[in-house]
């Protein structure tokens, strides 16, 4: 049986990750109570988490 060197993850394939500095989002989990979820997903999720962030650090 000859190996099959068509598709499937290769080592190396693929695109280089860019520098932090220059990845547009990063990712991260947070651990909520079922009660601050709710109120998490009420004021907006992410948009809500990002519109504080930016005026946060607007104040600074």
């Amino acid at each position: 049986m000859t190996a099959n060197k068509h598709g499937g993850a290769r080592p190396g394939a693929g695109q280089p990750r860019k520098p932090a500095e220059l990845s547009a989002s990063v990712r991260f989990s947070a651990a909520l109570t079922p009660a601050e979820a709710i109120e998490y997903k009420r004021r907006g999720a992410t948009r809500w988490l990002r519109r504080t962030l930016q005026t946060e650090t607007k104040g600074d």
